[in-house]
């Protein structure tokens, strides 16, 4: 059921530069108010925009927010719709997998022709020049930005990171989009698919690997730290060793820095993890490079009294509203009352965010 009156509908304006394509947008879908508030909290926004590789007709872009999104889907075309992945997806014609995402707004009929030109254009950009397009949005009701729109995020390393990755093109990727890889990696003189096996590799990084750990961290009681670092180490070491190789130099970075506040925290001196001003100490260091793998490798041992699980709340203040400060603590009780669990299916893509961007 979508608002039949004019003033149940909020605008936003879509416009891709590079294209000189802009769109309009009702955000007419009653059932999803929650999340259109939601949307409307992170305007105005810039994100780097793809197209899907497999699923059809269909952009998508990360849009900078934290808090849970609810699963479910409406096939109907020019329909904007927000995926529990913080995807904006837009449909702009067939798919040919299915796609749970929350319907929220449509573009309107005026500007409906327009879709399927942005969307064989990036699709282009994509497949055949690999050329970076950025998406920016907005509130209708305020003037069309102009300006450079900088992130508000406190904390330097993943501002800094967000800056070239989330909305520009990082330095890592753009020697990949051009194929100067310095290993050389590429079969017969191609780059192509050096693209698509690393787009591969980081989203089974982020959405299988790190994603599951840190719900097992909170889930699994029976898995004690030592686990989680044992399953870190030989499901996620591989892969960013890999895509080392290829060329993604800050993830490989980060990853010797996460390996060695392990050997620190964890194996080096196990005992500290009773102290809790030792787990936040830990938690501050590893904040700098990667709030996201803090989550899990900073669980208490099951031997405390009451087990308590540390919140790093990714990128803001949002994500955890009840527990918001990034030494806090609470409890696995606290945290599925406060309907809390399903923000760690969130905060993976703040892995994809700091390390490759959306591409």
């Amino acid at each position: 059921m979508t608002g039949t009156a004019p003033e149940q509908a909020r605008v936003i304006k879509i416009k891709w530069q590079k294209l000189g394509i802009r769109v309009t947008a009702l955000m007419t879908v009653v059932e999803n108010s929650h999340l259109i508030d939601l949307l409307f909290k992170n305007l105005p926004y810039r994100a780097l925009q793809s197209h899907a590789l497999v699923s059809g007709d269909h952009l998508y872009h990360i849009i900078p927010a934290e808090e849970f999104i609810e699963r479910s889907c409406l096939n109907l075309i020019r329909v904007i719709q927000y995926s529990h992945r913080l995807h904006m997806a837009i449909k702009y014609g067939p798919l040919s997998e299915y796609l749970p995402a929350a319907p929220c707004k449509f573009v309107i009929p005026e500007d409906k022709h327009k879709l399927p030109k942005a969307g064989n254009s990036l699709w282009h950009a994509c497949y055949d020049t690999a050329q970076a397009i950025n998406v920016v949005v907005w509130d209708a009701t305020q003037s069309e930005l102009t300006h450079y729109l900088p992130f508000q995020i406190r904390r330097t390393s993943a501002r800094e990171e967000t800056e070239t990755s989330w909305s520009g093109l990082s330095q890592d990727l753009e020697l990949i989009h051009k194929g100067l890889a310095p290993s050389g990696t590429g079969s017969k003189g191609s780059y192509f698919f050096t693209m698509v096996s690393l787009q591969g590799q980081i989203r089974a990084l982020g959405y299988t690997v790190l994603s599951n750990l840190v719900r097992m961290a909170v889930i699994q009681p029976h898995f004690d730290l030592q686990h989680l670092v044992t399953m870190y180490r030989i499901l996620a070491s591989p892969i960013v060793e890999f895509c080392g190789y290829m060329v993604t130099r800050f993830l490989l970075e980060m990853h010797g820095k996460i390996d060695a506040a392990i050997k620190h925290s964890v194996e080096n001196s196990p005992d500290k993890l009773e102290d809790d001003r030792c787990i936040c100490s830990a938690a501050t260091s590893l904040a700098g490079c990667s709030s996201w793998y803090g989550c899990f490798l900073l669980k208490p041992r099951p031997s405390t009294k009451i087990p308590r699980y540390l919140i790093l709340t990714g990128m803001g203040r949002q994500s955890f509203p009840a527990h918001e400060v990034i030494s806090g603590f609470a409890t696995k009780d606290e945290l599925q009352s406060a309907h809390q669990l399903d923000s760690f299916d969130i905060i993976k893509t703040k892995l994809l965010l700091w390390v490759m961007g959306n591409f």
